[in-house]
């Protein structure tokens, strides 16, 4: 039997994906910080969900069905990480590798579309 991954190894996925969500809008596709900081405070959604809404809308124009991955994918991701971060019970080794393949799963699907 394996020992559980601590839950920062689902932080850490997470908040990768994240990172690169941030790259790929402010760096591959010249979106201004400000700008982007802006709109999510003015569509009242936090930084991790705007990114994320950004980067779907720009799957959806490239692949409607990575689109719909992604969608499923990333929140399902986001509460395996609120999960990690805030509730009491330790996530088991299994959610801890999920999360790792996940982040690889993701950060591959953006590097293949967003070079």
């Amino acid at each position: 039997m394996s020992a559980p991954l601590p839950d920062s190894s689902v932080h850490c996925s997470y908040y990768s994906c994240v990172q690169h969500m941030l790259h790929i809008l402010f760096f591959k596709k010249g979106i201004d910080q400000v700008t982007f900081y802006s709109e999510a405070r003015s569509n009242k959604q936090g930084t991790h969900g705007w990114a994320a809404k950004k980067i779907e809308l720009a799957l959806g124009q490239i692949s409607f069905q990575d689109y719909k991955w992604f969608q499923k994918t990333f929140k399902e991701f986001k509460l395996l990480r609120e999960k990690a971060d805030y509730e009491e019970d330790a996530i088991t080794s299994d959610e801890g590798r999920l999360a790792i393949a996940t982040s690889e799963s993701i950060v591959n699907l953006l590097a293949r579309h967003f070079k």
